[in-house]
């Protein structure tokens, strides 16, 4: 599911994508124009992006597809979905697209990030800050580990880094996001024990006693029924083992709501 605000979205793996208007206040839910949208094989994770324009770009990666495709539709002024010129956008003839990732960058640029969790990577798009449409990244995509999943993104000493969990390795890798969209590694990857679950961060920059603590990110061990966390340090934006919390439960999602 996806939610704007005003209207909601969610992915079926018939290959539509159904949306409803809650009316703004959450409660009434009715559908939208035109809903069921047509949305290739078996679409999955969604992102947003805002536009220029005042609109907004909603985007679908869709494992099922032959190109690893990334479907991209302009969410209209009613809610409904029309196709962007172009999509679905490929990635790499074969992979298997899941979580996607906005990120806007300090100048105001716009990139997608899309996990490619049978190859081992990540593509990376710009995003058209008019019609919505996605232009590959020089060099995406970006080898980041074995089965790559979750991503997460946070400004780590005025830098943007992307952080993606390895569900086969278990591990947390970091890169630093250029202001093309181009991927650098941020150190070694860091060990998260057996964990291969969700991931959320904690955007860290809290000054206490002289001290500017940087991020943590905190990743579901569901073998070992832990929370596995991982530092960032804040001046390199470097990655070092954290602490390991049990817990009554094996986790399986985890979310950090924003201050």
């Amino acid at each position: 599911l996806l939610d704007n605000y005003l209207n909601l979205y969610a992915t079926e793996p018939n290959g539509t994508i159904v949306g409803y208007s809650t009316s703004g206040v959450g409660t009434v839910i009715s559908p939208l124009p035109g809903s069921p949208y047509p949305a290739g094989v078996t679409p999955t994770q969604m992102a947003f992006a805002s536009l220029n324009n005042s609109g907004t770009s909603l985007y679908a990666s869709d494992p099922g597809d032959s190109i690893g495709g990334i479907l991209a539709f302009s969410a209209n002024s009613d809610g409904s979905l029309s196709p962007i010129s172009g999509s679905p956008f490929p990635t790499v003839a074969g992979s298997s697209p899941s979580f996607l990732l906005q990120v806007t960058d300090s100048n105001g640029n716009q990139f997608l990030f899309a996990s490619l969790s049978n190859t081992g990577q990540v593509a990376s798009f710009s995003i058209d800050a008019s019609t919505g449409a996605l232009t590959p990244i020089a060099g995406s995509p970006f080898t980041v580990g074995n089965g790559p999943g979750t991503l997460a993104n946070v400004f780590v000493n005025g830098s943007s880094e992307l952080f993606v969990i390895n569900t086969l390795d278990h591990t947390v890798a970091a890169f630093t996001i250029s202001s093309t969209g181009s991927l650098a590694p941020v150190g070694s990857p860091v060990s998260v024990g057996t964990a291969s679950g969700g991931m959320a961060i904690y955007p860290g920059g809290d000054y206490v006693n002289g001290i500017t603590y940087g991020p943590v990110i905190y990743t579901a061990d569901t073998v070992a029924s832990a929370i596995e966390t991982v530092d960032v340090n804040y001046s390199t934006g470097g990655i070092s083992a954290g602490t390991v919390v049990a817990t009554s439960s094996p986790p399986v999602q985890l979310i950090q709501p924003a201050p």
